[in-house]
């Protein structure tokens, strides 16, 4: 199989880390296909504004030579941002290329605050206060590089 037509369909922001966690695997396998002929992908919210996190579709930018992208619910600068990244197109908007080296490493904070929205269901305060100090250790050291390379985009 070559052809792929996949519908990320996310209603209600509280799924956002799920959808984007199930992306995320659906990519791992693609991968190991490599060289797709077409891939139809579809952002729907069925009556909630989808759009509004585009970026649950990151994991697909990790797909290369997919020759055809096709992209429905998507904002039109993150899908030339996406078909850019999946068909090796060297096009792609300063702007995202931006945002994804500063925004991009927020992603591993995704992790540790599952953990921490974990413990505090399960009423366990030590692992919160631990997950907590983990996030804002990773968020602090991100912008520390960040500010470092501030210029180093154009955003032009």
């Amino acid at each position: 199989m070559k052809k792929f037509e996949i519908l990320v369909e996310i209603q209600a922001e509280y799924e956002v880390w799920n959808v984007k966690a199930a992306a995320r695997v659906v990519c791992s396998v693609l991968s190991r296909i490599g060289n797709l002929d077409s891939l139809h992908l579809k952002l729907d919210g069925l009556g909630f504004d989808a759009q509004r996190f585009p970026r649950i579709l990151e994991s697909f930018a990790l797909l290369r030579n997919v020759r055809r992208v096709i992209l429905d619910g998507v904002p039109p600068v993150y899908g030339k941002y996406l078909r850019g990244k999946m068909t090796g197109c060297s096009n792609l908007p300063k702007m995202y290329e931006a945002l994804e080296f500063y925004a991009g490493p927020f992603d591993c904070c995704e992790d540790v605050l599952q953990e921490a929205c974990a413990a505090m269901e399960d009423d366990d305060v030590h692992r919160f206060k631990h997950a907590r100090e983990e996030i804002i250790t990773m968020v602090t050291e991100h912008m520390t590089n960040a500010r470092d390379h501030l210029f180093d985009h154009d955003a032009s």
